[in-house]
């Protein structure tokens, strides 16, 4: 089963693995190498 990917309009991964993503209302999402859930990055 390929993940949706479609709500990314950025997608990054860090040096320490963790993968961060950005919506179209600029909230940006990470979730840890191996983890399948993204949770929402608060400041």
């Amino acid at each position: 089963m390929t993940e949706d990917t479609s709500w990314q309009v950025e997608h990054r991964v860090d040096d320490d693995g963790t993968e961060w993503a950005q919506d179209e209302n600029e909230i940006w999402y990470y979730r840890q190498e191996g983890e399948t859930e993204w949770g929402e990055w608060t400041d």
